[in-house]
């Protein structure tokens, strides 16, 4: 919080604070060691970020570490800049767990044209390298009892930006499904142990491959029911590439939309593309009634192999939403407050569940995405252990929806 944001810039004599431990908002560190990858290291608080709003001062810091999935921010608050800031029970304030790419911390808070509070944040992939990162974009808000928060329910699905101040609380998603998840999916080739099934996991991570970089390698996947698709996302995965083709870091493709997978119609002309799209989001101008996808290389970036992340599709199907979720509980550690155990009966037709989570009944800020369709239980270790009290719910979501669960109180 003191000094300069450059590496390794010093005090000079005349700006050094009294004492460096009064920057500390907690001393010491954790001591726990978690392991994350290829990475290992201490938790730690970093990348601090002060925000005002209505006369009180939110200064936010970063933790447990950068390489990790739960990497988010928490919040001190103030009437002062300089302090003393004190942690509020809600605390963390940007979490993203679960869904195709996760973690939301490291973030810097600002106001559009509009005055709509936004939140830009680091999310981590960590497979090339420990530290390898996206940028993801969230709405933020503050609640009538000024608690801040960040609104990453189904943050990687397509929202849109008002060109106005907002007039209700909540996301700005733009209500469509995700068609793709565990699609079948067929593919020309395929490279050593990436999988055409990885093209459709929802999961950044993993990819498939396929065997060369030559123009005409193919991926094609079945949603297994007539959609209407609203948006494709193409994520490509960098396999052998070269350092030395910086010139050539773009992506060419086509993609083609199908009714019965024999008949083919060009949805998307890229082939001409010479600019970097790494996670190329198409909006379609109009929604295409369609089954299957097609995805056809022109040219991949920096000669490495035609390789894709996911190919995600948003729209509507004709399905069923799954069941509401019932025999919901949760109990709270009673030695260490930051633990909490959920269980749940598993929902029919339930693709995944989301846990949100708060301090209050209408105060339901934080969530934990868990893509597990069987499962019944989970135990989260995330809660503020000087918090009184929390409440849940649980929601169970497929390609048809959301069903929306009653809250409760963690006992």
């Amino acid at each position: 919080y003191w000094g300069k944001a450059e590496y390794e810039s010093r005090f000079s004599d005349w700006n050094k604070p009294e004492t460096l431990d009064t920057a500390r908002l907690i001393p010491g560190n954790p001591p726990q060691k978690p392991q994350f990858n290829t990475v290992s290291t201490d938790s730690m608080q970093e990348a601090p970020w002060l925000t005002k709003f209505e006369g009180k001062y939110y200064l936010q810091n970063s933790n447990p570490g950068t390489a990790c999935p739960w990497y988010s921010d928490s919040v001190w608050v103030s009437d002062s800049p300089t302090g003393p800031f004190e942690m509020p029970d809600y605390a963390t304030v940007s979490m993203k767990v679960g869904g195709f790419i996760n973690s939301a911390g490291h973030s810097c808070v600002f106001q559009d044209f509009h005055g709509n509070w936004w939140r830009a944040s680091t999310m981590w992939i960590g497979v090339h390298a420990g530290f390898e990162r996206r940028i993801g974009l969230f709405p933020v808000e503050f609640d009538k009892q000024g608690r801040m928060l960040t609104h990453t329910e189904f943050g990687d699905y397509p929202m849109f930006v008002p060109n106005s101040k907002r007039k209700k609380s909540g996301n700005f998603l733009m209500g469509w499904n995700l068609l793709s998840k565990d699609a079948k999916v067929e593919v020309s080739s395929t490279h050593s142990k990436f999988e055409a099934k990885n093209a459709s996991d929802e999961n950044v991570r993993t990819w498939w491959s396929a065997k060369t970089s030559d123009a005409g390698e193919w991926l094609s996947m079945d949603l297994a029911r007539p959609c209407k698709i609203h948006a494709v996302q193409v994520n490509f995965a960098e396999q052998d590439i070269s350092q030395e083709a910086l010139k050539e870091d773009y992506h060419a493709y086509r993609l083609y939309a199908s009714k019965d997978g024999k008949s083919w119609n060009l949805i998307a002309d890229k082939s001409e593309n010479k600019e970097s799209v790494a996670h190329d989001y198409l909006h379609l101008k109009k929604p295409i009634e369609a089954r299957y996808l097609k995805l056809e290389n022109v040219h991949s970036a920096k000669r490495g192999k035609f390789a894709v992340r996911d190919l995600r599709a948003f729209g509507f199907c004709d399905a069923q939403k799954p069941r509401k979720v019932s025999g919901a509980h949760a109990v709270r550690d009673k030695g260490d407050g930051k633990h909490i155990k959920f269980t749940w009966k598993p929902s029919e037709g339930a693709r995944g569940y989301v846990i949100f989570y708060g301090v209050a009944p209408d105060a339901l800020h934080l969530n934990v995405q868990y893509q597990n369709p069987h499962a019944d239980s989970l135990t989260l270790s995330c809660f503020n252990a000087a918090a009184k009290n929390y409440y849940f719910r649980i929601d169970a979501y497929n390609e048809a929806g959301v069903s929306k669960s009653d809250v409760k109180k963690v006992r």
